[in-house]
């Protein structure tokens, strides 16, 4: 009985991780913090305006957050009234859900001044 609940002796060797495998991530996670701090082009899309804002609303950059803001509106994403309002909202979420300083009550406004608005976080 006492055996039973012994530990048994491991013959295998310990799990090393795959050097190439780690250089592979490590590689990726560069080129994506590269992209998101890139300057926006024609090429962008929706989601990459948003990615680079929750990396500038992360490193509390308000300056790059100021530039994605008005190069998104002045875009062909963002020129329309209900989608920068979707865009101030996104930010106001961000910044909420990154606990830097967003405030429920911002978006709730938002939404309010833009009742048509299809995209409200």
């Amino acid at each position: 009985m006492l055996s039973a609940l012994s530990p048994r002796a491991t013959t295998q060797s310990p799990a090393v991780s795959d050097p190439k495998l780690t250089e592979s991530v490590s590689e990726q996670l560069a080129e994506t913090k590269e992209a998101e701090l890139a300057k926006p082009d024609g090429t962008w899309t929706t989601d990459a305006y948003e990615m680079a804002a929750v990396r500038a609303v992360y490193d509390e950059d308000t300056i790059r957050l100021s530039e994605l803001t008005s190069l998104f509106k002045a875009s062909a994403l963002g020129n329309h009234p209900d989608k920068a309002a979707g865009w101030d909202a996104f930010v106001e979420y961000a910044k909420l859900n990154l606990d830097k300083g967003g405030k429920l009550q911002r978006i709730k406004e938002i939404e309010e001044r833009h009742p048509t608005a299809t995209t409200m976080y």
